[in-house]
């Protein structure tokens, strides 16, 4: 799974083409989310995770990544 980092000062857009880090561990864990970004598809077609790879790179991950439900995470 990839993580991917976050683009500009100002605006949090993931970029999926630049990948930072990989998260295979499990459970993992993500800070919050966002919606409206990038298009994954799924339930939750435009939402992004905020999280922490397993090389340390902080990042994001799409929603279609994760296999638990991610509605209960905040918004960022």
């Amino acid at each position: 799974m990839g993580e991917y980092p976050r683009m500009g000062a100002s605006t949090q857009y993931p970029d999926p083409s630049r990948i930072v880090g990989y998260m295979n561990s499990n459970p993992s864990w993500f800070f919050c989310k966002m919606d409206g970004q990038n298009w994954v598809g799924g339930p939750h077609p435009t939402r992004w995770e905020f999280t922490v790879a397993d090389n340390g790179e902080y990042g994001w991950m799409k929603d279609t990544a994760i296999s638990s439900e991610t509605n209960p995470l905040p918004n960022c």
